[in-house]
């Protein structure tokens, strides 16, 4: 054990003398696994890159020692950096027999890997100089320490150190403190080292070039993966959407079929790759009657073309009569004039008789006039008897209801249904916008302005123009159950407003009642924020995809009456049945 003895002079000539209390620092040696330990945090930390070296070196020699503080490991920025380098010398010169000195061959493999990565981190940063340099930077580091820790000569105590003979080191003392002092003084990497070290850069160089060509390439490449992801999408959303209307249709084919007990028709109808309709009748239909059943989805259009082209392609099958059973049928509110449009019901009337169809069954027109703009029979059957069904089954205390028509243009049919239920009638005026206007029918076409050819003194009396009324509601709707009801139901808006009305006015609940739900764009949202409790359609048209959007979105079946229609129009018997008590206002 070392032993320090400190002499003090003091005024009377004694001295003192007692052990040192100063505690020695005590020398860590570094096994293997240490080694291991030290370089993957410098891997982590990356002095070699940090603008303060010393702070990152510090942090690495605390998380090593807080990491080893059951095996009492303590080591600081120094020591971890003097460490590092030696490691990194042996590496540069291939001196394995220091770097394999005690360990396993797995140790010796992963602390070599660990030392390449480290030897290109320092050589990424440029942080490779020549020996003279490092040499010159060195004495300069060892000079200026020196000058640090001497102390003026005025400055210093007088005390004189005297150390006692000590006892002979351990032989693994003395290699560690050879090691550590022969690691400053380590030769420099050679000619042939420096050749390696611009190699390893010149590797490294060609490897980022490399590395950011696959990167672009990469991008490249999953740019194209993208727009084929985003085309299998559409194509997916295309077929999805083709195969719920396929199922709608087949739906209400089968509950017809099973309401008469016959088999569907085998037939196919399918769009080409350029949109273009396709009918592929499956079997013969030579001398037969034959009901086409086509439900009306969101795209009105195709649905039409649909039917022109199976009509067609039965008439020329050689079929004896072609049926088209239609519950909603569209256009059906384009039947008027306005200003220089088109009648388009009447266009749609022509083009179903030029396609070979002889008979039509359909559901509660918007006007029974577009009867008249056929050239063959239609069978305009009513729904009114399915919702006053559901309003006197389903609607809790229905004798303190009120009828609503929301516009003077409905008050007819609500008449029909108050009458029915022996309930009050209330209709809402000026809410709507007036359809009958004299400016939107065309009888101010030609303009007014126009010279005529009439006498000149002749002048006609012009008509007011008309003002829109307050909102008005005429009726009791107070402490009342509110049945709004309507042939077809769309855009929502008017519906909302009247039932915000009628909730002002004193009613506490709201119905609506519609044959046609079409329930366009954002209807079942403003259906569910709004004051409407309930609204009732029937399923002539397939909504179950804003059922589910809107729970308060409730559905009549209808298809009884399509079925008795089909089975009596087949077998020649009177339709008088399904038209009993219906009024011509109905």
């Amino acid at each position: 054990m070392e032993r320090v003895v400190v002499e003090v002079p003091i005024n009377n000539g004694f001295s003192l003398a007692g052990p040192s209390t100063t505690p020695r620092k005590r020398q860590v040696r570094f096994s293997a696994r240490h080694d291991i330990i030290l370089l993957r945090e410098v891997i982590a930390q990356n002095p070699f890159a940090s603008k303060e070296p010393g702070r990152i070196w510090a942090r690495v020699g605390e998380i090593i020692t807080a990491a080893l503080q059951d095996e009492n490991f303590e080591v600081d920025a120094r020591r971890c950096r003097e460490r590092t380098m030696l490691l990194l010398d042996y590496y540069k010169k291939q001196d394995f027999p220091s770097l394999r000195r005690f360990g396993t061959e797995r140790l010796y493999a992963q602390k070599e890997d660990l030392l390449h990565e480290v030897l290109e981190l320092e050589a990424e940063k440029g942080l490779l100089a020549s020996g003279e340099s490092t040499k010159y930077q060195e004495d300069e580091l060892r000079k200026r320490a020196i000058e640090e820790l001497t102390l003026p000569e005025q400055d210093k105590p007088n005390v004189s150190i005297t150390q006692t003979p000590a006892a002979a080191e351990p032989e693994e003392d003395r290699e560690e403190m050879a090691e550590l002092s022969a690691a400053p003084m380590a030769k420099r990497p050679c000619q042939c080292c420096c050749q390696t070290y611009s190699e390893i850069l010149s590797f490294l160089e060609k490897r980022s070039e490399a590395e950011q060509r696959l990167r672009e390439d990469e991008l490249a490449l999953r740019r194209e993966e993208l727009e084929i992801q985003r085309s299998k999408i559409a194509l997916e959303r295309e077929r999805l959407g083709a195969e719920r209307k396929e199922r709608e249709r087949r739906f209400e084919l089968e509950s017809q079929e099973r309401r008469l007990g016959v088999e569907l028709g085998k037939s196919v109808v399918y769009q080409e790759s350029n949109k273009e309709t396709r009918v592929d009748v499956k079997e013969s239909v030579r001398g037969q009657d034959i009901f086409i059943i086509q439900t009306i989805p969101r795209d009105v259009n195709t649905a039409i073309m649909e039917l022109l082209v199976m009509a067609y392609a039965l008439k020329t099958s050689c079929a004896k009569n072609i049926i088209g059973v239609i519950p909603y049928f569209p256009y059906s509110k384009q039947c008027k004039m306005r200003k220089r449009g088109s009648i388009v019901c009447k266009l749609l009337a022509s083009m179903l008789a030029k396609a070979g169809l002889t008979h039509i069954i359909t559901v509660d027109l918007h006007q029974k006039e577009i009867q008249g703009f056929f050239s063959f029979p239609v069978d305009n059957l009513r729904a009114s008897p399915f919702l006053i069904q559901y309003i006197q089954e389903e609607i809790p205390d229905y004798r303190n209801a009120v009828i609503v028509a929301k516009s003077p243009s409905a008050a007819k049919r609500a008449q029909s249904y108050a009458e029915r239920l022996r309930l009050g009638l209330a209709v809402m005026h000026g809410e709507a916008h007036q359809s009958e206007s004299d400016m939107a029918d065309g009888r101010h076409s030609p303009p007014l302005s126009r010279t005529t050819t009439g006498h000149t003194g002749l002048e006609l009396p012009l008509m007011m123009a008309k003002e829109k009324p307050p909102i008005t509601v005429v009726g009791d709707v107070g402490g009342r159950i509110a049945i709004i009801v309507d042939d077809i139901i769309d855009d929502v808006e008017d519906f909302v407003a009247t039932a915000e009305i009628l909730k002002e006015r004193g009613a506490y609940k709201i119905y609506i009642m519609a044959t046609h739900g079409l329930l366009s764009a954002d209807a079942p949202r403003l259906i569910e924020e709004s004051a409407i409790d309930e609204v009732v359609v029937t399923n002539t048209v397939p909504h179950e995809v804003q059922k589910l959007q809107c729970p308060k979105i409730k559905t009549v079946d209808v298809s009884m009456i399509l079925a008795e229609a089909i089975r009596r129009i087949h077998n020649g018997e009177s339709m008088a049945y399904l038209f009993r008590n219906i009024a011509v206002d109905d």
